[in-house]
């Protein structure tokens, strides 16, 4: 039913063909770099965006939706919509904010930095609620695991570490060549296990003792960005030099690569939406695509001279892509009602 349903539908009309939606001006959103997005919810069941930039900071987003203000030019014609603004932003790390999270509860999120350290922020008083320090170089990534019991880092030490949320470390992996910058949890029925990108040009599948069960290494350029399917049997690793791979991975330690396709550009983001079966969604240094999974083709490209795409997250509805910009923009896109 479900491949049926997207035979039928226009794939270059996925998203709205309008003028593209701007967040909101970099002046009072990020002064630079938006470098990573997540999506939690408002205690009233509203979606927060929360976002990391390269001006040190953190910021929750209010949005607004289904009610987006209008911006009209000097000829009272719309050219622009806002759909939300900054709620807080929040301050405490020294470098660059690489990376964001939101915990299941949604009162807490966590935040990875370039100052070595990561941050557990509380949502409902909007401080710091904990430190992670341990990490000698910038950290790169994070995840959640465990039922969000437990964090893990991987930075340019060319290590990954696990915490409580105490801010201990329970476990140190340190066998990567490279900088890791991709972890994602994979979730298969009862059985969990972390997928961990590196520069190493290697993606290595690890099991809930932590041990590597098996590599990927079909790569001659760094992983930088990696996505999975819910049920766990698909991961998309994306490299620098744009390439991203789809592997399929059996329960036995045998992974069969299924898909290639070519961005074009250097990759910094990638996202895989149940809902959309056939797409997968890229952030290049040229900015925002969709690709076909099954031609390996574009079928939509957005793009602002001179801009990358370096973040992608979704509405928990699955309607609304937000993408986090160089510019400082976050662009939101809309699924077509189709």
């Amino acid at each position: 039913m479900k491949q049926d349903y997207f035979k039928y539908i226009n794939s270059t009309k996925i998203f709205s063909n309008k003028k593209l939606w701007f967040l909101i001006n970099k002046k009072i959103g990020h002064n630079g770099f938006v470098t990573s997005l997540t999506v939690g919810k408002t205690q009233s069941g509203a979606p927060l965006l929360i976002s990391g930039g390269r001006d040190k900071n953190a910021i929750v987003w209010k949005l607004n939706l289904d009610d987006r203000r209008e911006i009209v030019d000097a000829e009272n014609k719309v050219v622009d919509h806002v759909v939300g603004k900054p709620f807080k932003a929040l301050h405490g790390h020294n470098h660059f904010v690489s990376c964001v999270g939101v915990h299941s509860s949604n009162n807490h999120f966590f935040s990875g930095s370039w100052d070595r350290t990561l941050r557990l922020w509380d949502l409902t008083k909007f401080t710091t609620h904990q430190r992670f320090q341990g990490h000698t170089k910038d950290v790169l990534s994070l995840a959640l695991t465990c039922g969000d019991r437990l964090l893990v880092s991987g930075a340019m030490d060319n290590t990954v570490r696990i915490w409580d949320l105490a801010g201990n470390v329970q476990h140190t992996i340190e066998e990567f060549g490279g900088w890791v910058s991709s972890i994602k949890k994979i979730q298969n029925g009862k059985d969990t296990s972390l997928a961990i990108g590196s520069w190493d040009n290697t993606v290595g599948i690890y099991d809930a003792e932590y041990s590597r069960n098996r590599t990927l290494t079909n790569y001659d350029y760094g992983v930088t960005a990696m996505d999975v399917d819910s049920s766990g049997n698909f991961l998309f690793v994306g490299s620098k030099n744009g390439v991203v791979n789809l592997w399929e991975l059996s329960e036995t330690e045998e992974t069969k690569e299924k898909k290639s396709i070519d961005t074009g550009a250097p990759l910094h983001a990638l996202s895989y939406n149940d809902k959309y079966v056939q797409y997968v969604f890229a952030g290049t240094q040229k900015g925002f695509g969709v690709y076909d999974i099954t031609t390996g083709k574009s079928v939509a490209e957005y793009s602002t001279p001179g801009t990358s795409c370096l973040s992608i997250a979704w509405d928990a509805n699955n309607n609304y892509i937000f993408t986090g910009c160089s510019d400082g923009r976050i662009r939101v896109y809309k699924v077509n009602d189709q």
